[in-house]
């Protein structure tokens, strides 16, 4: 399947495990780049590993500054970000 989203840059949050984690893979399969993010960073780093064109980060959205690390940290190392 198509999505057209080649070459276009997607976080996905909660992507160590379960659906955040398929969610990932599948983006990835279609061509875009990904941001692994989880409470889990060693996890996110594996998950990343695998992925082409994939960063990982270590984020707890439930923590005081953990939505704008999340949105800043990746940047940087980001393709296409």
């Amino acid at each position: 399947m198509d999505l057209g989203i080649r070459g276009r840059v997607a976080l996905v949050a909660a992507s160590t495990g379960g659906l955040g984690r398929a969610v990932a893979e599948a983006l990835a399969a279609e061509g875009a780049s990904v941001v692994v993010a989880g409470r889990r960073g060693e996890l996110a780093e594996e998950i990343a590993a695998r992925l082409p064109e994939a960063v990982a980060v270590q984020a707890d959205l439930s923590a005081p500054g953990g939505p704008q690390a999340l949105c800043e940290e990746p940047m940087p190392r980001c393709p296409g970000c």
